[in-house]
C-alpha cells in the first residue's frame, strides 16, 4: 500500500504565519550585524587599499634610492608636482567614507525602531531595508565617482602645465636651432632634455610600475643621436619622451586612484554581505510563544558557495595592476548579484527552518500515535542529509514485524504525507492498512487516498535512510 494525504496541519499554520516575519527578521539582523562590521572595518581604516599604499610607497622609496643623488632628484621633482593633490584626494575619500557611516548608522537605527513598533508590514519592511540599503551604496559609488572627477580634473591641470614647459623649452630650442654658433647651447638643451625624459621614464616606472610602450627604446635612440652630436633629433625625441610620460602618468594615476576608491567601496561591500550570512549563525526565532537560537546558514547550503565566490571577488579586486576599471565594474555586478543570492537563500533557510520544526513536530506526533499502535520508531532521515528537506520515518511493529515509512515533505502551504506499507514477510495486511492510514488522518486531521490497498508498497527505496540521506536534490 502507498497512501498520500496532504493538509495544513496546528504547526503548519505557525510556520506560514511566521514565515514573512521571520524573513523580515533576519533582513534587519542581517543589515544590523552588516552595520556593525561594516562601520568598524571602515572607522578603523584596515583596508587592502592602505596595505597596498603602504607596500607601493615602500617599493618607491627603494626604487628612489638605488638612483644616482642628481636623478633622484630630478624624479622627486616629477612627483611633487602632483603630490600634493593625493594627499587632497585622500582626504576627500576619508570625508566620503566617514558620511557613509553616518548614514549607514542612522539607517540601522531607523530600521531598528521600525521592528520595534507593531502591526508592521515585515514584508514591505524587507522590501524597504533592500532598496534603502541599496541607495546607500549608490550614493557612495556617486560621490566615490565625483571625487574622482575632481582628482582627475586637477591632475590634468597640473600635467597640462608641465607640458606647457616642455613646449616652451621646444619653442627656445626652435630659435636657437637656427644659429650655428649656438651649438654649445644646442647640446646643453638636448642634454637636459635627455636628463628630463630619464627622471619622467623613472617617475612613470616607480609609480605605475611600467613606462609607456617603446619609451626605453626611443630613449636610447636618442642618446644614440645625442652621443654623435645630432642635438636636433636627440632633443625633438626626448621632448617626445617626456610629453608622452606626463600622459601616462595623468592617466595611469587618476586610474589607480579609480581603482583605490573602488577597492574600498567593493571590499566594504562584500565585509557587509559576509556579515549578512555570518549573523544567521546565531539567529534567533520565535515559535510556538518560545525563543530560539539556531544555525540558519545550515539550512541552505549555498551560503558556503557565496562566502567562497565573495573570498574570490576579494582577492581579484587587489588586483590593481592586472585589473581595468572595467574589470573592477564587473565585479561591482557580481557582488549586486550575490546580494540577491543572498536574499533569495535567506528567504529559503528560513522557510526550511520552519519546515523543519514543522515536520519535526508532526513526525513526533506521527511517532507517538504509532509507538500506540504497537510501532517502534526504526530510524528516519531527511532527504540530502539536510534538515527542512522532506524526511522519512521507519516504524516496525513490536510483534509482527510489519515494516511501514511515512514521508513528511514540505510544501509552501502545508505538509504532503506518504504512507509505504512493505508488510510482515513480504505479505500485506489489509485491516492494518486501514488502521494505520485511519491513525495518520485522525493524529494530523486530513484525508489521505490510497492505492494498491492490500498490496505492500513497492517502493522500498524510501526506507533506506543511507539512500535518502546520499539523495542529489539539487
Amino acid at each position: 500500500m502507498s497512501a498520500d494525504g496532504f493538509g495544513i496541519f496546528g504547526a503548519a499554520v505557525l510556520a506560514l504565519a511566521a514565515a514573512p516575519v521571520l524573513i523580515g527578521g533576519a533582513a534587519i539582523t542581517g543589515t544590523v550585524y552588516g552595520s556593525v562590521k561594516l562601520t568598524k572595518h571602515i572607522a578603523q581604516q584596515r583596508r587592502k587599499s592602505n596595505a597596498i599604499r603602504e607596500q607601493r610607497e615602500a617599493e618607491q622609496r627603494a626604487f628612489l634610492a638605488e638612483q644616482e643623488a642628481e636623478e633622484r632628484e630630478r624624479i622627486q621633482e616629477i612627483v611633487q608636482s602632483y603630490s600634493g593633490l593625493l594627499k587632497t584626494q585622500k582626504a576627500a575619500m576619508d570625508h566620503i567614507n566617514k558620511q557613509m557611516i553616518q548614514s549607514y548608522t542612522s539607517f540601522v537605527n531607523e530600521i531598528q525602531e521600525e521592528q520595534t513598533e507593531t502591526g508592521q508590514d515585515m514584508g514591505k519592511i524587507t522590501a524597504d531595508i533592500e532598496g534603502r540599503k541599496k541607495a546607500l551604496f549608490l550614493s557612495w559609488e556617486r560621490e566615490i565617482d565625483t571625487q574622482a572627477k575632481t582628482y582627475a580634473d586637477s591632475l590634468h591641470n597640473t600635467f597640462a602645465g608641465m607640458k606647457t614647459e616642455v613646449n616652451h623649452q621646444v619653442s627656445k630650442f626652435n630659435k636657437l636651432k637656427t644659429q650655428m654658433q649656438e651649438n654649445a647651447r644646442l647640446q646643453e638643451f638636448a642634454s637636459s632634455q635627455l636628463k628630463e625624459a630619464e627622471a619622467a621614464i623613472h617617475a612613470a616606472q616607480m609609480e605605475l610600475g611600467s613606462a609607456p610602450d617603446n619609451v626605453v627604446e626611443e630613449y636610447n635612440k636618442a642618446v644614440d643621436y645625442f652621443n654623435k652630436e645630432m642635438y636636433e633629433p636627440a632633443f625633438g625625441i626626448a621632448s617626445s619622451i617626456v610629453l608622452e610620460c606626463y600622459d601616462y602618468l595623468e592617466e595611469g594615476i587618476s586610474n589607480k586612484e579609480k581603482k583605490y576608491a573602488l577597492m574600498d567601496l567593493m571590499e566594504a561591500r562584500i565585509v557587509e554581505l559576509k556579515a549578512q550570512i555570518e549573523s544567521m549563525k546565531f539567529f534567533q526565532f520565535e515559535y510556538k510563544n518560545e525563543m530560539y537560537e539556531a544555525d540558519l546558514s545550515m539550512y541552505e547550503p549555498v551560503f558556503a558557495g557565496i562566502i567562497s565566490r565573495l573570498e574570490r571577488l576579494d582577492a581579484e579586486s587587489s588586483d590593481i595592476d592586472g585589473k581595468t576599471l572595467r574589470d573592477f565594474t564587473d565585479i561591482q555586478d557580481q557582488l549586486t548579484d550575490i546580494e540577491l543570492d543572498i536574499q533569495n537563500c535567506t528567504k529559503l533557510a528560513v522557510q526550511k527552518l520552519l519546515s523543519a520544526y514543522t515536520e519535526n513536530d508532526t513526525a513526533s506526533d506521527i511517532t507517538a500515535a504509532m509507538e500506540e499502535q504497537g510501532y517502534d520508531m526504526d530510524g528516519y532521515a531527511y532527504e540530502g542529509g539536510e534538515e527542512g528537506n522532506p524526511i522519512h520515518v521507519n516504524f516496525i511493529n513490536r510483534i509482527s514485524g510489519n515494516k511501514v515509512t511515512v514521508i513528511l515533505s514540505p510544501k509552501a502551504d502545508g505538509i504532503h504525507v506518504n504512507v509505504h506499507d512493505y508488510g510482515a514477510d513480504g505479505t500485506a495486511d489489509v485491516q492494518r492498512q486501514d488502521e494505520i492510514r485511519h491513525l495518520i488522518e485522525e493524529t494530523l486531521n486530513i484525508q489521505i487516498h490510497c492505492s494498491g490497498r492490500g498490496t505492500v508498497s513497492s517502493h522500498t527505496k524510501a526506507a533506506d535512510l543511507t539512500a535518502v540521506e546520499n539523495m542529489n536534490i539539487r
